[in-house]
């Protein structure tokens, strides 16, 4: 192993250094924020962080903003771990022929898992390694940030006209004689007007009741305003309050003129102990701007408000004809308002003598106090230390595989290539056209001897030509069963899963309610709401690695097949003479780019579909919810992404070069140069039994010094020159290697520079 220090970082190297310092900054700047965050007053590491403090629309739009640069984050260290997952299952050229002298196949600058069982133990825990530290980051990263919806289910109602909000001295507790709790001057005896108070608490200057509808004169005519059909629509439905809470419904009195009400035109109470009581207290002459104030709550009935609807206490106070109030699409709205208030008039009209005419009101406008920083955005800052603790271990498992990964492992196709053509293989040399669907199915005898002692070398005791068979392949022929097979096994599970969560909610729903959030009908612990949300985002990763190994093997096919077309350089990791290198492993930024960012909007696209709920402000809890319109938008994405593969996948190969570039069998037939076979290589065969290929004994035993140097020279020139693949001829006496058959008109096919290649097979033609 070359040590890093003191060498020049090339190809995947730099791309890896990248990586990694990408890797370091984020996690120290992840631990410069939970740092700051456990300074914060009321912050500790178990106890959560709040971030911003905000309305119900700000607070979505900052959650939104900080998940997507999550996704991206996330994603990015996926990528990180997924390159160097690359680079360990690299084989080695070793690995290789170790693996072909049992007739088996490695892959070759790919994603491949099946290359582990072949490769050195190290690499196998550095992979481990990655995966576990990548889990982590799926399972908590996401839910590290979270919103808390407020959800507030008490209120306060208040009903007067104009000049209530603008100064004028009001009577409480209103015209209407009625404490909340009750539609008569009395004690509660019907449901539907707020929580019973007493009174005595209005007429205490010091009370909560009196201060609070003090303070709702003084500052109402700050809130928002709300046109009747708004104002409707904000406080009629079963709903919670989240963007309004108290509110002032301004009314237009029924004595035309009036800036309110009188006691005596409301109410004609008998002279006695009866009226002096209310005398005490709201002058029967006087105009009283206050109609009626009440304490009001909402109750959800059943598992939640969307599928059972609510209680209101306040039902009949704001006109209802009943206390249970419907969802919001049973609610019909209108541009004129108009509350009924006395329902029952029985009572009041015999015992207080009250007015009929004053039973209705027509509502001009409502004054709606916004809720401002009720809405928060929070950190958990343990599950914060949770991803940091993995980030750095990603970050130094991937600084050890960069140190000891300097030259040992093929990654590009040039490096594989490069490697054959310095060292070619000996024992299979003359077999230039076999493909991967001869690999695949091995439709002609190769011989062999394989030693019963298990040596790893595959003996290759005679060579014979083949005619060349132009197949004009698909790319979706090329690539393996099996890479289609994973990377479609889990579209298409994501397609029926996303399915039946659509359908399910379109079945429930009518179609109707996609733009909604619907919480689940159970409360969960926070640990098992955590990981329940979080395990689809594993899947997405899982997903995200199949699907670019299918587009890997699409693009190194598309690579390896252009050296049967122009002279091009070796793409290799240390390169060397007219070679190169690139950031990038196989895809190109235009490939792999967009690669990240879909799988960045998959993973925020999950964690929108399902996701932590948590609700402050009425009974607090934990729970779960989904989104029916971003599962809708993860089906179409997912749908559109499982056709692209196909739609790419259905151009033929160009070129003439033998299909199945990742396949280690084909380029190791491809790369062996016959040329190479030099008169003094050449003359041991006569020294050898039945006219077999020398071995490296019999070599290094008749090979002169100056010999080797040369042959080892000229396969450097020409890994280091601009190569083609096609044909040359073969130099004298090959036919001594062959089975003795007509070797008039047999080329050879391998590559070469430009002075030894030429044009590329020909259907029909002989080549060894």
């Amino acid at each position: 192993m070359t040590a890093l220090k003191g060498n020049t970082l090339t190809g995947w190297q730099r791309a890896g250094a990248i990586y990694v310092a990408c890797l370091l900054g984020i996690g120290i700047i992840l631990l410069v924020l939970l740092i700051v965050s456990i300074a914060r007053p009321g912050s500790s590491l178990s106890q959560a962080t709040v971030v911003y403090r905000m309305n119900a629309s700000n607070a979505e739009n900052i959650n939104l903003i900080l998940h997507i640069t999550i996704s991206l984050i996330s994603t990015g260290i996926f990528a990180s771990s997924n390159f160097f997952m690359q680079i360990v299952t690299a084989p080695s050229r070793e690995d290789i022929d170790k693996a072909h002298a049992r007739l088996q196949s490695l892959d070759i600058g790919v994603p491949s898992l099946r290359n582990l069982k072949v490769l050195s133990p190290w690499k196998g825990v550095a992979w481990g390694l990655l995966i576990l530290g990548s889990i982590p980051v799926h399972l908590l990263f996401s839910s590290s940030i979270f919103k808390t919806d407020f959800q507030g289910s008490d209120w306060h109602l208040t009903i007067a006209t104009e000049p209530f909000t603008q100064g004028a001295r009001f009577y409480p507790p209103g015209a209407s004689l009625s404490p909340s709790g009750t539609s008569r001057p009395s004690n509660p005896d019907n449901d539907g007007y707020g929580e019973y108070i007493a009174l005595e608490e209005y007429w205490n200057l010091t009370s909560p009741t009196y201060r609070q509808l003090a303070t709702v004169a003084k500052s109402a005519t700050n809130w928002h305003r709300l046109n009747p059909q708004e104002c409707q629509a904000e406080y009629l439905p079963c709903k919670p309050r989240q963007e309004y809470g108290d509110v002032v419904i301004v009314v237009e009195p029924n004595n035309s003129g009036r800036n309110g009400w009188t006691r005596s035109e409301v109410f004609d109470l008998r002279p006695g102990n009866l009226a002096s009581f209310w005398d005490a207290h709201i002058p029967p002459n006087t105009t009283n701007p206050l109609w009626f104030s009440a304490r009001c709550t909402i109750r959800v009935i059943g598992s939640d408000m969307a599928s059972g609807g609510c209680d209101s206490n306040c039902g009949l106070a704001l006109g209802l004809n009943r206390t249970r109030i419907p969802d919001g699409d049973d609610v019909s709205l209108s541009s004129e308002w108009q509350i009924e208030f006395q329902h029952s008039r029985s009572q009041i009209t015999s015992d207080y003598g009250y007015h009929e005419g004053y039973d209705t009101f027509k509502v001009k406008f409502c004054l709606a106090e916004p809720l401002s920083g009720n809405h928060k955005v929070v950190l958990s800052n343990y599950l914060l230390l949770g991803v940091i603790v993995a980030v750095f271990a990603t970050a130094i498992t991937c600084t050890a595989i960069l140190w000891n990964l300097r030259h040992q492992s093929l990654v590009t196709p040039g490096d594989a290539i490069e490697s054959f053509i310095m060292a070619p293989d000996r024992m299979t040399a003359g077999l230039c056209t076999l493909d991967v669907f001869n690999c695949r199915q091995f439709s002609y005898q190769i011989p062999k001897v394989l030693p019963e002692d298990g040596d790893a070398e595959l003996t290759t005791s005679t060579t014979m030509p083949h005619a060349w068979l132009n197949k004009g392949a698909r790319l979706s022929r090329v690539v393996p069963p099996v890479v289609w097979a994973d990377a479609y096994c889990y579209l298409s599970f994501a397609v029926v899963l996303v399915s039946l969560v659509v359908l399910q909610v379109f079945w429930e729903n009518g179609g109707a309610k996609f733009e909604i959030n619907t919480v689940f009908p159970f409360a969960q612990d926070y640990s098992n709401a955590l990981l329940f949300v979080n395990l689809p985002q594993i899947f997405v990763s899982t997903y995200y690695y199949y699907y670019n190994a299918l587009f890997t093997h699409l693009q190194v096919e598309h690579e390896w097949s252009e050296y049967s077309l122009i002279h091009k350089p070796l793409r290799v990791s240390y390169p060397k003479g007219q070679q190169i290198s690139s950031y990038r492993l196989q895809l190109p930024y235009r490939h792999s780019i967009p690669l990240i960012l879909g799988s960045a909007l998959f993973h925020w696209l999950v964690g929108n579909t399902i996701f932590i709920f948590v609700v402050e402000g009425g009974p607090s809890y934990i729970s779960i919810g989904y989104s029916p319109t971003a599962a809708l938008v993860l089906f179409i994405t997912t749908v559109v992404l499982s056709t692209l593969p196909f739609l790419f996948s259905q151009a033929k190969v160009k070129g003439s070069m033998p299909s199945g570039g990742t396949n280690s069998l084909v380029p190791r037939q491809t790369y062996a140069p016959v040329v190479e076979l030099t008169y003094a290589v050449l003359r041991t065969i006569d020294d050898t039994p039945d006219n077999t290929l020398p071995t490296a004994e019999d070599l290094r035993a008749t090979t002169t010094n100056n010999e080797i140097i040369d042959l080892k020279e000229r396969r450097r020139k020409l890994a280091q020159s601009l190569v083609k693949w096609g044909t040359m001829p073969i130099p004298p006496h090959v036919e001594e290697t062959t089975n003795g058959g007509d070797m008039e008109g047999v080329l050879h096919l391998g590559f070469g520079d430009e002075a030894t290649v030429g044009e590329g097979p020909k259907e029909g033609q002989r080549y060894i």
